[in-house]
């Protein structure tokens, strides 16, 4: 089956996460807090290259972290980068400017004999370090898991489904609820969400009720769909530009 993109105009809502430890997120700031304690006193070659190479580990580690939690690596997306920054700023998570600050940052360490860095460039790195593990901040400290989508955001509203993702299975995400007929399809339509079936009934399954004697919220929300209205549970297929924007969901980008 094929869904219109344009359910993901409805409003959502995270309805499922896991919170992380505190030592995961808060160790590359032990590291960034020791290089910024050295910055002050970087009136040596030798402080200022600590200085580097501290804010290294720590931009490692919340990279290495970021891994862990997402495993971006197994993203069923063709075209993904190898390194681990560009293939963040691919999906979404990091701007260019930001990924060209970080590449410098990396080939000024690897290769730090070449010139020692100054003081300034040093309190530049300490900056673009910080915005980095700022910006990755929500994704270390909980991971999304559930999110749910209703075009009026009101309890008993007649539509309604759910995301749900499996990280360590390539991104393995699931669909459930009710969706109007109109927004579906069984012969592909360009641009449109694939979807595999793995259950699906129409409102005209269910037992019809009127308008005028719907007195419940699950009868008034029954009265109001067509009788061609779906309700399915799939799993997401394609195409990989509509699975990246369901990702990105996930990620808190859209």
């Amino acid at each position: 089956m094929w869904i219109s993109p344009a359910i993901f105009d409805w409003e959502p809502m995270v309805t499922g996460w896991s919170v992380a430890e505190a030592d995961g997120w808060r160790r590359p700031y032990e590291h960034w807090n020791h290089a910024e304690g050295l910055l002050s006193k970087a009136t040596t070659e030798f402080v200022r290259i600590d200085i580097v190479t501290t804010l290294k580990r720590a931009f490692d580690r919340r990279l290495q972290h970021l891994e862990a939690m997402y495993s971006f690596k197994a993203l069923p997306l063709t075209g993904q980068p190898r390194r681990r920054l560009e293939r963040l700023a691919f999906i979404g998570l990091l701007r260019p400017l930001l990924i060209d600050k970080l590449v410098d940052i990396r080939n000024r360490i690897e290769h730090e004999d070449r010139g020692t860095p100054s003081t300034e460039y040093c309190a530049e790195l300490l900056d673009v370090v910080w915005y980095f593990l700022r910006s990755t901040d929500s994704l270390v400290r909980q991971r999304t898991i559930d999110i749910e989508f209703d075009p009026t955001h009101r309890p008993g509203g007649p539509y309604r489904f759910s995301l749900s993702v499996d990280y360590s299975s390539q991104w393995s995400v699931k669909l459930k609820g009710w969706i109007p007929y109109t927004m579906t399809s069984t012969v592909e339509v360009v641009g449109w969400l694939h979807v595999a079936v793995d259950e699906l009934k129409h409102a005209a399954d269910y037992r019809q009720i009127s308008k005028e004697d719907a007195k419940h919220e699950w009868e008034i929300a029954q009265a109001a769909r067509d009788p061609r209205d779906v309700h399915l549970q799939a799993r997401l297929l394609g195409p990989e530009q509509q699975c990246l924007m369901v990702y990105q969901h996930f990620l808190g980008l859209r």
